[in-house]
C-alpha cells in the first residue's frame, strides 16, 4: 500500500533523475514508492495527458505557445563516435484554452482571411500594407482611445493616480487614510476579465526552430500531439481548412511562420499552405523590448552616466553589483526593477519639490499640515504638468540657448515619461485592460524604432493595424 505523499516523492524524484538505488533505498525506508511504481505512474500520467490533449485539440478552441531551448551533452571521453556539437537546440511548446466564451465559429475566419492576404496571389482583394498605410489607420484609432468622452487624457489620468498610489503606499504614514479614496483608472474600452488559464506542457521535440523548415516541422508535430494532424485511415482527420489556430513566441518566431506561409501560399489545399496557422506576439516579449529600450536610451551608453541625478547613479544604489556589466549585456529582471523603484524614488522627489513650493520642507511637513483628499489630488495633477509635460510643451525648453538649458531637467523628465508609460504597459497587462495595452502599444512603437529595435516597432505596428482593420470583428 502507498499513499498520495509517496506518489509526489517518487514522481518527484524521476523528475530529478535520482538514482534507482538512492530511490530504492528510500523505497524501503517508507518515503517513497518503488522504481517499478513509478515508472507506471509515469506512463500512466503520460497516457491521461496525451488523452487531455487530443480532446482539447478537437475542441479547435486553443492556442499554441512554443520556443526554443538549448542543452549542453557532457562527454566524459571525447571519441569519433560521440565528436559532435554538445550543444542541442530543441523546441519547448505549450498549449492552453480559450477563456471567456470563446467558441469555434469565433475562429472560422480562415477563407476571409485568405482573400485579402498579401501572400494570395490569385485574389483580387489581397493587400499588402506599407508602414505609412498602417500608421495612418493606426493614428485615428489611437486617438479614440486616448481621448475619453469628456475630454480627458487617458494617459495622464493613469499618471495622475500612479503619483497617488506612490504617495499612499511609500510615502508618508498619514497618506495611507486615503487608500480607501483611490480608484483603480478606468480602463479603456472594454476590459478582459482576469481569470486563472490551464496551461499543459506538450512533448519537448528534437526539432530547431531557427530556421523556417524547423518551424514547419513543429507546426506539425503540435497539430500531431493535440489531435489535429493528418492520419491515415481509418482514423478520421479534423479539417482546418475554416479554421485559424494561434500561435505565440518571439519575433523570430512569427517571422519563420510568415515566411513559410509565403513559401507555401502556391500550395493547393488550406492545410499544406499553412492557412490556419496565425502568429499573435507575446506582451511579455513585447515588455521585456520595452524595459530593454529603457535600458539602451538611460543606461547603455556611457556617456548617459556622467550626472549625479542619472538613472545609473540610481541604479548603482539599488544594483551595485550588475552596474559594472551594464554596457555588455541586458538582463530583464534587475533593469525591470530598477525601473519601478527609481520611478517611484522619481515621483515621490518631484512631489517633494511641489511641496516646498508651497512651503513646505519636505513631504512630512507637508502631511503634518493634513491636507483633504482633494489637496492631494491637487498636487498629483501638478506635478505631472510639470515633470510629465506634453511633446508639445516640450519646445520651450528645448529651444533654449545652450547656456540655459537645465539638462538635468531634460533627462529627468525624459525617465520620467518612460518609467510612467512602461508602469502603465505592465498595469494594462495584469488587469486585462486590452484597451490600455492598445495604447501604450501605439505609443512605444516609435520608442523602439529610435532605439533600435526596428523589428518590434514593425511588428507592434502590424499587430494593432491587423486587430483593428484585418481580422474580423469575432476573432478579436
Amino acid at each position: 500500500m502507498c499513499n498520495a505523499f509517496q506518489v509526489a516523492i517518487g514522481v518527484f524524484l524521476h523528475s530529478t533523475h535520482t538514482p534507482d538505488r538512492v530511490i530504492n533505498a528510500l523505497h524501503c525506508a517508507g518515503i517513497t514508492i518503488s522504481s517499478a511504481s513509478i515508472s507506471r505512474a509515469v506512463k500512466s500520467m503520460s497516457a491521461k495527458t496525451t488523452e487531455q490533449l487530443a480532446t482539447l485539440g478537437r475542441t479547435l478552441c486553443l492556442l499554441y505557445a512554443y520556443d526554443n531551448f538549448d542543452i549542453q551533452e557532457k562527454h566524459s571521453t571525447p571519441t569519433l563516435e560521440n565528436n559532435i556539437d554538445p550543444l542541442r537546440h530543441l523546441t519547448l511548446a505549450l498549449v492552453f484554452p480559450f477563456q471567456h466564451g470563446v467558441v469555434p465559429e469565433d475562429l472560422r475566419v480562415s477563407e476571409g482571411l485568405w482573400e485579402a492576404d498579401g501572400y494570395n496571389d490569385t485574389s483580387e482583394v489581397s493587400t499588402s500594407y506599407t508602414r505609412s498605410d498602417m500608421w495612418l489607420k493606426i493614428l485615428p484609432r489611437y486617438s479614440e482611445l486616448v481621448w475619453d468622452g469628456n475630454g480627458l487624457d487617458q494617459h495622464r489620468e493613469f499618471r495622475v493616480w500612479l503619483f497617488l498610489r506612490d504617495l499612499i503606499e511609500h510615502g508618508p504614514t498619514y497618506f495611507q487614510k486615503f487608500r480607501g479614496e483611490l480608484s483603480l483608472p478606468d480602463p479603456i474600452g472594454e476590459p478582459i476579465p482576469v481569470k486563472k488559464t490551464c496551461i499543459t506542457p506538450l512533448r519537448s521535440l528534437d526539432i530547431s526552430n531557427s530556421t523556417v523548415t524547423g518551424n514547419i516541422d513543429t507546426i506539425k508535430n503540435l497539430l500531431d500531439q493535440t489531435g489535429l494532424g493528418e492520419y491515415k485511415p481509418p482514423t478520421p482527420t479534423i479539417s482546418l481548412d475554416p479554421q485559424v489556430l494561434l500561435f505565440h513566441g518571439d519575433l523570430g518566431t512569427g517571422d519563420h511562420i510568415n515566411c513559410a506561409r509565403q513559401w507555401r501560399s502556391i500550395e493547393g489545399s488550406p492545410r499544406n499552405r499553412l492557412q490556419f496557422a496565425v502568429f499573435i506576439m507575446g506582451l511579455f516579449h513585447t515588455k521585456m523590448a520595452c524595459t530593454e529600450t529603457i535600458w539602451r536610451v538611460f543606461l547603455k551608453d556611457p556617456k548617459a552616466r556622467h550626472e549625479k541625478t542619472s538613472f545609473y547613479s540610481d541604479f548603482k544604489i539599488l544594483r551595485p553589483r550588475d552596474s559594472s556589466a551594464l554596457s555588455g549585456t541586458f538582463k530583464f529582471c534587475p533593469i525591470h526593477d530598477a525601473i519601478r523603484h527609481v520611478g517611484t524614488c522619481r515621483r515621490l522627489d518631484c512631489l517633494r519639490v511641489l511641496a516646498q513650493e508651497e512651503s513646505h520642507s519636505s513631504l512630512q511637513a507637508f502631511a503634518d499640515s493634513q491636507p483633504e483628499w482633494s489637496d492631494v489630488q491637487a498636487l498629483a495633477q501638478a506635478a505631472v504638468r510639470q515633470f510629465m509635460p506634453y511633446p508639445d510643451q516640450l519646445p520651450p525648453i528645448l529651444n533654449e540657448k545652450p547656456e540655459e538649458r537645465d539638462e538635468q531637467l531634460e533627462n529627468s523628465i525624459g525617465f520620467n515619461i518612460y518609467s510612467a508609460l512602461y508602469e502603465e504597459m505592465s498595469y494594462a497587462m495584469d488587469h486585462g485592460d486590452i484597451g490600455r495595452v492598445e495604447t501604450c502599444l501605439i505609443a512605444w512603437a516609435p520608442l523602439f524604432e529610435v532605439a533600435g529595435k526596428k523589428k518590434y516597432s514593425h511588428h507592434t505596428i502590424k499587430l494593432v493595424h491587423d486587430l483593428n482593420n484585418v481580422f474580423p470583428p469575432r476573432m478579436r
